[in-house]
């Protein structure tokens, strides 16, 4: 579904970790929100490629997160499943959580236990039932 908005955050792919981290400190140092993402492993061997173009099967995306869940709060519902890279919630510019996250675990059998066990499920102080799926 394309809308055509701005959903606040964006991805950048670079020729090496070294410019990625160079951008991240930058835009850090500038006041914007940037973490350094892993190296996806199956697309450095298009051979291998497993899924879409459009999605990381290590990166989860978590909606129906209360208002006010941390990501410390998010760290700790996901590292159950396995280790965190990296993790953040979506927020406005006031700073205010927008009920969304993104979690970057280790490995993509990682992520399918995470959204088998937390996909569909209520969580204290949401509304909604957990949406749990892999990034796009």
């Amino acid at each position: 579904k394309q809308s055509n908005k701005c959903k606040g955050y964006g991805f950048v792919d670079f020729e090496n970790p070294e410019a990625a981290q160079k951008a991240c400190q930058h835009l850090t140092l500038q006041g914007t929100q940037a973490s350094f993402a892993k190296i996806r492993k199956q697309h450095q061997d298009p051979s291998k490629k497993q899924f879409s173009e459009n999605i990381d099967p290590t990166n989860l995306y978590i909606s129906n997160l209360p208002r006010n869940f941390t990501e410390d709060q998010l760290n700790n519902l996901v590292s159950p499943f396995g280790e965190i890279v990296s993790s953040r919630i979506l927020k406005d510019p006031e700073g205010n959580s927008k009920g969304v996250g993104f979690a970057r675990l280790e490995d993509k059998e990682f992520c399918e236990k995470a959204i088998k066990a937390l996909n569909g499920k209520p969580l204290q102080g949401g509304g909604e039932p957990l949406i749990v799926k892999f990034a796009e």
